[in-house]
C-alpha cells in the first residue's frame, strides 16, 4: 500500500503545470518607463499572442502528462511505452505572464486608458 502511495506521489510531482498554474516571473515596470500609451499597448497585444500560443503548448503537455500517468497506473510498463516529454515551456510562460504584468503596471502608472 506504501509504495502505491509512493507511486502516485511520484507521478503527480512529475506532471506539467497546467498554464494557469505557472506563476508569473518578477519584471520590472522600469524597462517600460519611456514608452507611450500606444507602444504600451502594441506589445501588451503582442505579447497577449504569445501567452495565448505557448499556453496552449504548456496545456497539450499537461495532458499527456496525465494521460501517461493514467496509463502508467493501470498498465505498469506503460511508463515505458509512452515516449517522455522533452518541451516543457513553462518557464517561458512564466516570464511572458512576467512581462504582461510589468506591461500592465506600466499602463497604469502612464495613466493609459484600459484597451
Amino acid at each position: 500500500m506504501n509504495r502505491l502511495i509512493l507511486a502516485v506521489a511520484v507521478l503527480l510531482a512529475a506532471c506539467a503545470a497546467r498554464p494557469e498554474a505557472v506563476a508569473p516571473t518578477r519584471e520590472s515596470a522600469l524597462r517600460h518607463a519611456r514608452a507611450d500609451c500606444a507602444e504600451i499597448a502594441a506589445r501588451s497585444a503582442a505579447l497577449d499572442v504569445r501567452i495565448a500560443e505557448v499556453s496552449a503548448r504548456q496545456e497539450a503537455i499537461a495532458r499527456d502528462d496525465e494521460i501517461a500517468g493514467a496509463v502508467g497506473l493501470l498498465w505498469f510498463p506503460g511508463f515505458w511505452i509512452v515516449p517522455a516529454v522533452k518541451e516543457n515551456p513553462a518557464a517561458e510562460l512564466a516570464a511572458l505572464k512576467g512581462e504582461a504584468r510589468a506591461l500592465g503596471l506600466a499602463a497604469r502608472e502612464g495613466r493609459c486608458a484600459p484597451g
